[in-house]
Order: structure tokens, then C-alpha cells, then sequence
């Protein structure tokens, strides 16, 4: 957590921004200005002599606000952290080290951290964003030292030796096409909804060149618009490549992960398991094997602590004994009994009487592992046809059942329909005479019909094109329409329905006026 002085330090910077600029953003629009007409004095390089420029250079420094010069008491109050110009020369030492080293940085920031994902599919792009991309690398050879880790630039820029912030700014001030190519460089920022800090210096530099300011201001737009183009393809290019590795990553996580669990798994398998030892007949063959398997494995010492004692044999004897008595009777044995030697299946008389309990005691089933049952059949299905359901007659309507069943006719009969005598008699009204009817105005007398169509031509009668729009020029008040659920955009709620259209203020907020941004952005960036 921050302490105190800490916290007071960032007290004290904050109220000396309101008096003192620290940042680029911090000036106002004259203070740019004299800022670039300083820079714009010399703009050569340190290994020619300028000597009489040196000399303009202190003087115009000299008239500038106290804000723009360096600040002694600044100095010491502001606290470490601030950055401030590393390198600044004889002429240029007075200027405002925060402001200075602040530009500089922004520049260094655009030139390197915001081209790197240009310049990794550099060979993907058209050749005029490439040698824009190449021009704003070519840059940083102002100030590229050997010991830096990144990529030196070009060669085809000179090297400032004496390392100073303010003549490196002068230069890029001095130089059109740099200034062009920073502008379409920050015009093509696709994720910034508000103006680069950088942009307001980098235009007011461009207005120092009368001749050429349209022309830069117009090239460096159209450009803008392919390169942030290009800066989209570029996002997606990695975007793309960085969830490929992530998900190669991914795949071998998951591997080394499976196999982890299966080791684990099986770990706990083996862990689980335990051994279960039979103990069989120490006179038959297989038990004179076992024994003499456990003895050899108890004189090399190996398993010497799983052999059986001497107390577990009686136990075993009276469990073999009780099971062999379980067998004798001939018709509990399973079928199969001539396979397996007598030895598995009785037992002596000694035996069966030191026994611990006999078969009437146990009362328990013989084993028989090998009879297997089978279940028994079903029975076969009913093939013969189900009785038909008795069926109960309609009931008959009192009205006519007494003048006994309707029988069809014979049509209907042919026909298989139920005659209309079935049906209940209905009372018809009498129909009037033909000749007590005016056929002369049955057949002139409108249709209904007609009478619809026209009251449907009478409501969608189509109007004129334009009639919606002359007649909201004509009306004094503003149509109003409500939102509705499919609208994406609402009706602005604080403009009142009787207010005309005349007396409508643009609604928003604009963009800076120092920067042409906003305008940028309205074109259909």
C-alpha cells in the first residue's frame, strides 16, 4: 500500500500541473506553438558547426513563458518518479525537461510498441503500408544505440550524437514526410475513441510547412484508411497464431495430465489390492508344492513372515474335514463327480468326527460351481382368435322413436351412407312464390362483396412519394415517433415533442478542437 509520502507526493505533483506543465497534454494551443517554433530555429545536425544558432536558439528560449522554461524549485519539489529529459544540450538545456522528454517518449512508444504486429506479416501487406512502416522504423536510427536489445533501424538515418531529445524533435519538425507518416500511423488507431496525445503535436508541426499543409493533411487521411485496414488483418493474424500455440499448449497439458491420472490410478490399484492365500491339503501334490515353494522363499529370506504357523494347520484340517463332509452324499454331488479325484470329495471317519460341525448342523447346500441351470421354457402363445366384444345399440332419440326404425333406402344402401330418416325432424319455413320476386333488382343490386373492396381501396390508398416529408416541412411541429422493443436506437427523452426542428442543438459531445480527429472519425473510420 502507498504511505503517506506517497500519497502527498502525488498531492503536490497534481497541483503543480495545474500551473507547471508536465505533459504534452498539459499545454494549451499557443504554448504548442512557441514549443515548436523553438524546435523549428535549428534543425541540423550536431557534428556542423552552429554557432550563430546556438546563440537564436537561447534568446528565443529566453522570451518563452515561465511554464515553457526550466524550473529550478520544480525540479527539486517534483517528485523522482516524474521522468524527465535524460539528455539535453547547451542551446536546448533551459526548455521544459518534462514536456520535452514526454514528446519524445510518445514518439518512441509509436514507433516501436504500436508497428510490431505490422512488422511480423510485413510481407503480407501492400507495398505502400510496408514502406510507410519501413520510413517510421527507419527513425528510431536518431537515437538507436548498439547496446539496445530490439532491431536497429536503417542505415539510411544519421545518428544524433549528441543524444539530445529537443534536436531530435527538431528534426522530425524539419522533415514532411515523418510528420505524414506519424499522422497515418495515429490516425489508424482502431482502438482509441479519443485523440492520440501525440497528434496534436504532430499537426501543429505540419502547419509550419505553408506549402505542403494540405497536402499532408490529405495524403496522410486516405492513407490512414488502409493502414488501419492493415492493422486489423495484422490483429487477426495473431490472434490467430496465439490461439494455434495456445492450443498446441493446451493439447500437450492435457496429455501429460492424462498421464498423470492413469499413473495415479493406477497406483491406487495396486495399493488396494491384497493378496489372498489358499491353503490347501499338505498331503496332496499341489499342497507339497506350495510348501516347498514357501520354504525355499523363507531361506533366501524373502517372504519368510508369510509362511503359515504351525497353530493355523488344525484350523485348515477342520475346514477341509467340514467341507468334505458336505460331499459325501451321492446325490448332492455334482454330475460330473468321475473327473475330480476321491481325495477332493470325502473325507476319513477320524476326520468327519473332529470335525467342528457336521452337514445336519450347517444344514447348507452343497457347492457346485458347474452346474448351471437353465431356466425353463415359456409357454407357447394363444393362436386362437380373441372372442368379438359385444357390442350395445345407439340409443334412439324420443322424439321420433315411436314411428319405429328408419330403414335406408336402397341408394343408400349402394352407397353405404345412413339415410336422412335417421336424423331428427326439422320444421322448414315456406319459401316464397317465384313470382312474388323482383328479379329486376336481384340483379342490379350491388354485391357485398364490392362493397368491401371498396372500403379496403378507400384505407390503403397509396400516396405519393415525398407526401411523408413535404408534409413534416409544412407542419410547425416535429413529428415524433416512439421507440419501439426492435429499435436499435431510443428517442432522445430530454428533446420535448413541441420543440421544431430549428431549435434542436446537435446532440453529443465533440471531439477536440485543437486536433482533427473527431472529423477523422466522422468520415467512417
Amino acid at each position: 500500500m502507498p504511505s503517506n509520502m506517497d500519497r502527498i507526493q502525488k498531492a503536490v505533483d497534481a497541483h503543480i500541473r495545474h500551473r507547471y506543465p508536465l505533459m504534452v497534454s498539459d499545454l494549451t494551443k499557443p504554448e504548442m506553438k512557441l514549443l515548436i517554433w523553438v524546435l523549428n530555429i535549428d534543425n541540423t545536425q550536431d557534428f556542423l558547426p552552429r554557432l550563430p544558432e546556438a546563440e537564436r536558439i537561447k534568446h528565443a528560449i529566453a522570451t518563452l513563458p515561465q511554464v515553457m522554461r526550466r524550473h529550478s524549485l520544480v525540479l527539486r519539489v517534483v517528485s523522482k518518479g516524474r521522468r524527465r529529459a535524460r539528455m539535453l544540450c547547451g542551446p536546448h538545456s533551459d526548455l521544459n525537461p518534462f514536456v520535452v522528454h514526454h514528446i519524445f517518449e510518445l514518439l518512441d512508444v509509436e514507433i516501436v510498441e504500436h508497428l510490431w504486429k505490422l512488422d511480423r506479416c510485413i510481407d503480407l501487406l501492400e507495398p505502400s503500408i510496408r514502406e510507410i512502416i519501413n520510413e517510421l522504423q527507419a527513425m528510431r536510427g536518431m537515437w538507436w544505440l548498439p547496446d539496445d536489445q530490439l532491431i536497429p533501424g536503417p542505415d539510411n538515418t544519421i545518428f544524433q550524437r549528441n543524444r539530445c531529445e529537443a534536436c531530435i524533435l527538431a528534426r522530425v519538425v524539419d522533415e514532411p514526410m515523418y510528420l505524414q507518416n506519424l499522422r497515418t500511423a495515429l490516425l489508424a488507431r482502431s482502438t482509441l475513441k479519443r485523440a492520440p496525445r501525440l497528434l496534436s503535436f504532430v499537426e501543429e508541426a505540419m502547419n509550419t510547412h505553408a506549402n505542403l499543409t494540405s497536402t499532408l493533411f490529405y495524403m496522410s487521411g486516405q492513407l490512414a484508411f488502409d493502414m488501419k485496414a492493415a492493422r486489423k488483418e495484422a490483429e487477426d493474424q495473431w490472434c490467430m497464431s496465439k490461439s494455434r500455440k495456445e492450443i498446441e499448449a493446451l493439447g500437450a497439458l492435457a496429455k501429460k495430465r492424462e498421464k498423470e491420472l492413469q499413473e495415479m490410478q493406477r497406483r491406487n490399484i495396486d495399493s488396494k489390492l491384497q493378496e489372498i492365500r489358499v491353503y490347501m491339503d499338505p498331503e496332496s501334490d499341489e499342497g507339497q508344492e506350495v510348501l516347498q515353494a514357501e520354504s525355499s522363499k523363507g531361506s533366501d529370506g524373502v517372504d519368510s513372515a508369510r509362511r503359515p504357523q504351525d497353530g493355523d494347520g488344525l484350523l485348515v484340517d477342520e475346514i477341509s474335514a467340514a467341507y468334505a463332509a458336505l460331499s459325501t452324499a451321492d446325490d448332492e454331488l455334482p454330475p460330473n463327480r468321475d473327473a475330480y479325484p476321491e481325495s477332493r470329495f470325502t473325507a476319513t471317519s477320524s476326520e468327519s468326527s473332529a470335525s467342528v460341525c457336521g452337514a445336519s448342523e450347517l444344514s447348507v447346500a452343497p457347492v457346485a460351481p458347474l452346474s448351471i441351470q437353465k431356466n425353463k421354457p415359456l409357454p407357447p402363445l394363444p393362436t386362437k382368435p380373441l372372442p368379438p366384444l359385444p357390442r350395445t345399440p345407439l340409443p334412439v332419440d324420443s322424439d321420433f322413436s315411436s314411428e319405429g326404425p328408419a330403414t335406408p333406402s336402397s341408394a343408400d344402401k349402394g352407397k353405404g351412407r345412413v339415410s336422412d330418416a335417421t336424423e331428427p325432424k326439422q320444421r322448414s319455413t315456406p319459401l316464397p312464390p317465384r313470382d312474388s320476386i323482383d328479379w329486376a333488382n336481384v340483379f342490379h343490386m350491388r354485391s357485398p362483396i364490392d362493397r368491401a373492396l371498396e372500403h379496403a381501396h378507400q384505407l390503403y390508398r397509396p400516396q405519393v412519394e415525398g407526401a411523408d416529408q413535404h408534409d413534416n416541412l409544412l407542419s410547425p411541429q416535429a413529428v415524433r415517433y416512439s421507440a419501439s422493443e426492435y429499435e436499435d436506437a431510443p428517442v432522445r427523452e430530454d428533446i420535448p415533442s413541441f420543440v421544431s426542428m430549428d431549435e434542436r442543438s446537435p446532440g453529443g459531445p465533440s471531439g477536440p478542437n485543437d486536433t482533427t480527429w473527431s472529423l477523422f472519425m466522422k468520415s467512417g473510420m
